[in-house]
């Protein structure tokens, strides 16, 4: 059924024996589970057009970096020794990475404890990604991930949301006033940092292992304000209705200190960068079942966000 994904890691990777492959997950980008011999491994296909093949590699060569102080995934170079296979079409380009298959437990009723191990690990990869840019020559390739600033956050999620053929006049004149009111927290809160985050730490993406979890998908990981990725859990437990019980366990666990101001703001991004993706995305099955209303929910928690309704 996956013949190409079957050819490449046949080619690519030397699978010699017979092996079954499925798809795990399709999303922003397709993984595939492939497995052999009683042993697993991850075939990731990366979205076409998103990023550039030195910005995949710049999210291999952090993952190789944080490797030993965190639990992430290790990617399996192809048989020429490449962290990325590259498949030439008449169109395009297509890129592909094979990792280790990570065997953990996911995450699908956190505890308190659970977001406390979260903040951790958060944590631990901001003091452990710092320690790195700043022993890292200027050159290094892992800084050519993307920059989550002001344009790429509000400005081109702004342009797409806009141009949403799902959304009404009205939504369009709420998204400018929200889009505006960002901007503006943005520059008053000192948002324009350039840490390194991972940029989709949520449970989705957490696995437990043994006593420790482990952090998955580093697709989104780039460079920006740290609230930005408090932001990321913070907006499940909005989703969820669960930030009174949960939210202290995390700032708890991360023991780093934001502002009020900064988590809203942090948080408040993060959702319209997300809503903003949609009219992009609508080749994702679960996104085209009604965009309009998934966004003016997006919106929502962003005004109820910037005003305080949600607590602290």
């Amino acid at each position: 059924m996956y013949t190409d994904e079957e050819i490449i890691l046949r080619n690519a990777y030397a699978f010699r024996e017979p092996f079954e492959i499925y798809v795990l997950n399709e999303g922003e980008n397709t993984t595939f589970l492939a497995s052999k011999d009683q042993t697993s491994t991850i075939l990731r296909k990366y979205r076409s057009d998103r990023y550039a093949l030195g910005q995949i590699r710049a999210e291999i060569e952090w993952l190789e970096a944080l490797a030993g102080p965190l639990s992430v995934p290790r990617v399996i170079p192809n048989t020429e020794g490449h962290s990325v296979t590259i498949v030439q079409s008449s169109a395009k380009e297509q890129y592909y990475a094979r990792f280790d298959y990570i065997d953990g437990t996911p995450i699908d009723a956190p505890s308190d404890q659970d977001y406390f191990e979260l903040g951790e690990t958060l944590a631990l990869l901001h003091e452990t990604s710092d320690a790195i840019s700043h022993h890292a020559v200027p050159d290094w390739n892992g800084f050519e991930r993307p920059r989550y600033d002001r344009q790429f956050l509000v400005e081109e999620s702004l342009k797409f949301l806009w141009e949403a053929p799902f959304l009404n006049a009205q939504d369009k004149i709420r998204c400018e006033h929200l889009a505006t009111a960002l901007s503006d927290a943005y520059d008053k809160h000192s948002m324009n940092e350039n840490f390194f985050i991972h940029g989709d730490a949520h449970m989705g993406n957490v696995l437990r292992t043994g006593d420790n979890l482990s952090l998955l998908d580093f697709d989104e990981c780039g460079f920006g304000h740290r609230a930005l990725d408090i932001g990321v859990p913070r907006l499940h437990m909005i989703s969820a209705r669960t930030v009174e019980p949960y939210w202290a366990a995390l700032l708890n666990g991360y023991a780093r200190k934001f502002t009020e101001e900064e988590i809203r703001t942090g948080t408040g991004l993060r959702i319209f960068y997300m809503a903003g993706k949609i009219p992009r995305r609508m080749d994702i099955e679960y996104l085209r079942r009604q965009p309009g209303e998934r966004i003016r929910r997006y919106f929502e928690y962003i005004e109820n966000e910037l005003s305080g309704m949600y607590p602290m």
